[in-house]
């Protein structure tokens, strides 16, 4: 049942969207994937004590920041072709949306290693 849902669903955003067809997205929900985060954003949030959760992620990650400023943080997929009824009916579907370890959720509008990819 719950593969002829999604098939059916598959179907309706193909008809929308037929580029669908030809380009699949690589994770599907409940994949183990990771996300670049910012540090810069991350402190700017934890000395605001806007997010406590980032301040956390980024003091165990800190080990494994790149030149850039950039660290992955692991998650799970928790929906695909996400569409929050609160953004603008413009604003296209993010293609995941991640819930990381650390209860943080952010979704990634691209499908490529540089956005979001397999969890080691």
């Amino acid at each position: 049942a719950l593969v002829d849902a999604r098939s059916r669903l598959a179907r309706r955003r193909a008809a929308r969207d037929p580029a669908l067809l030809l380009d699949p997205l690589r994770f599907r929900v409940g994949d183990r994937v990771e996300m670049p985060m910012s540090v810069q954003r991350d402190m700017e949030a934890a000395e605001e004590g806007a997010d406590a959760k980032a301040a956390a992620s980024l003091a165990c990650a800190l080990h494994d920041v790149d030149e850039t400023g950039t660290y992955w943080s692991r998650g799970r997929v928790t929906h695909t072709h996400y569409q929050n009824p609160q953004w603008p009916p413009d604003r296209p579907e993010a293609l995941y949306q991640v819930e990381l370890d650390d209860g943080r959720v952010f979704c990634s509008w691209e499908d490529h290693d540089g956005c979001v990819r397999v969890a080691d």
